[in-house]
């Protein structure tokens, strides 16, 4: 049996990864979602506007600051996902070269739902966070010496998300923790302590930043912060220890919060002989939880994956921290769990590559979004292809921009825009009326042909009035229908995407 170096191994598995996420990454149609921090960044035209422009949108500036770096050598809307699948690439071989797992666990990691689909797939800000974390935990066995490195790694990643701006904090708490309670890593750190509180600061300044850019706007509709009272925040802080699983019901392949609960109770269990892997887990799993439960619920895997990320990583640090001496009970309840860890990892790792097989099938067999054959529509007709495209709602245009440069204006805020700003400024209601009369106006003013961007389903019966997210709602009339149809012609109709980017494409004559 031929015999594979470790470096041999690493660099192959990397390759097949890198080929085949790029071959998956060709199917994907982007949503609007992926392409907003896009267009936010092409359009930014210095760094103090781009920070500007971000400070609405509740995300740190991280994944909109390096595509703006990008934008300014490469411009074309596809650089969007070659910056997100290097960034996977970078952070699997991260994890292959580094990692102290067996080559078996590194394998069933890779091929997970996480590191194979969701996050070199969708081109958002998570593949970021995992290349950070990993490069945290590739650096952590080093972390008396190279503190500044990690403090310059942790700043990094606390301005990746909101959720790895919550792990961020976790892992602070951990280190402040050993280097208060553990005499040898206090004498560690305090050889160069200048250099340790330099790193530390640094991390401070990552966690503050990041808070700072994260906090919406007062006037923003989507994250609009609201008073919490002392109760509310009190029984989310129950739920998050008693029932953790609740906030992650999907994220570890069952769609219940009893098995993520046992999952999260059971690592705690292993780590009792580990106190500061186990607060590091225990801050990073309950921070996440009260978020979701007070901020912003979402039973979207690509935000549940925090969790996932945790549990692979406090199992990586694991062989760099020694154990201590516990108690008679917390002692038998580690001894009991411990046997157990290796297969109860492994276990986990195959649930996700189920998961992983289910969601390769499904990106490759259904259309999630319509933008790419209204895209190919409009850049085959030369009428079209010069054109004004008005999008009702205005987020039904915001992933055109990646197919198709065509000027776009959104009416409810009254402004050409490739992107919804989604603030008060907004109107809120809108009507048939209204669309129409301003569709004229954007024809005159431009000189050039109007295509209206309908995502509403529209019918002579009724109803009448469409409710859609954040309280907004678009009315209109059987006349003002008629009139809309008298005064416009349908060129096209695409519904098979299974979300909500679908549309009706209407010429204004």
């Amino acid at each position: 049996m031929i015999k594979i170096s470790n470096n041999s191994f690493v660099l192959m598995t990397t390759l097949l990864y890198a080929g085949f996420i790029i071959f998956i990454s060709s199917f994907h149609v982007v949503w609007r979602n992926e392409v907003v921090p896009m267009t936010v960044a092409s359009q930014s035209t210095s760094l103090m506007d781009l920070f500007s422009k971000i400070h609405s949108f509740g995300h740190p500036f991280l994944w909109y600051f390096l595509l703006y770096l990008v934008h300014q050598v490469i411009h074309p809307y596809w650089v969007l996902k070659l910056v997100n699948l290097s960034i996977c690439i970078a952070a699997i071989f991260i994890f292959l070269a580094n990692a102290p797992f067996s080559r078996l666990v590194k394998v069933l990691f890779v091929l997970g739902f996480f590191p194979l689909y969701l996050y070199p797939v969708i081109n958002c800000n998570y593949g970021i966070s995992m290349l950070l974390l990993f490069a945290f935990a590739a650096v952590y066995p080093q972390r008396f010496e190279k503190i500044i490195l990690l403090g310059f790694i942790l700043f990094l990643l606390a301005c990746a998300h909101a959720h790895s701006l919550i792990t961020v904090m976790g892992i602070s708490l951990a280190l402040m923790a050993e280097l208060i309670f553990s005499p040898s890593s206090r004498q560690a750190w305090q050889v160069n302590l200048n250099r340790t509180i330099l790193g530390f600061a640094i991390i401070l300044g990552g966690i503050l930043l990041s808070a700072f850019l994260t906090i919406p706007d007062h006037d923003n509709i989507i994250l609009d912060p609201h008073p919490l009272g002392h109760q509310v925040v009190i029984m989310a802080f129950i739920k998050s220890l008693i029932l953790p699983g609740k906030a992650f019901s999907s994220v570890l392949g069952f769609p219940s919060a009893l098995f993520p609960s046992a999952a999260v109770l059971f690592i705690y269990a292993y780590f009792l002989n580990r106190p500061y892997l186990l607060i590091f887990f225990a801050m990073g799993v309950v921070g996440l939880s009260i978020f979701y439960h007070l901020i912003f619920f979402s039973d979207e895997m690509r935000h549940q994956g925090a969790l996932y990320l945790l549990i692979i990583t406090v199992f990586w640090l694991e062989s760099y921290q020694p154990t201590v001496k516990l108690g008679k009970i917390s002692g038998r309840i580690q001894k009991f769990v411990a046997p157990y860890s290796q297969a109860f990892l492994i276990f986990l790792l195959v649930l996700q590559i189920g998961m992983s097989l289910a969601a390769i099938k499904k990106e490759m067999t259904t259309v999630y979004s319509s933008s790419k054959s209204l895209g190919i529509l409009i850049n085959h007709n030369p009428i079209y292809k010069k054109a004004v495209l008005i999008g009702e709602p205005g987020a039904m245009v915001e992933a055109l921009p990646y197919y198709s440069d065509n000027t776009i204006y959104l009416p409810r805020e009254g402004s050409f825009n490739k992107y919804t700003q989604f603030n008060k400024n907004q109107k809120s209601q809108y009507c048939m009326t209204d669309l129409l009369k301003v569709s004229h106006v954007i024809k005159t003013m431009t000189g050039k042909p109007v295509l209206i961007i309908m995502g509403h389903k529209l019918s002579l019966n009724g109803p009448y009035q469409v409710k859609f997210s954040h309280g907004r709602s678009f009315t209109y009339t059987r006349e003002s229908l008629v009139n809309f149809y008298a005064q416009t012609i349908k060129v096209a109709s695409f519904d098979k995407a299974v979300t909500d980017e679908n549309y009706g494409v209407y010429l204004l004559k």
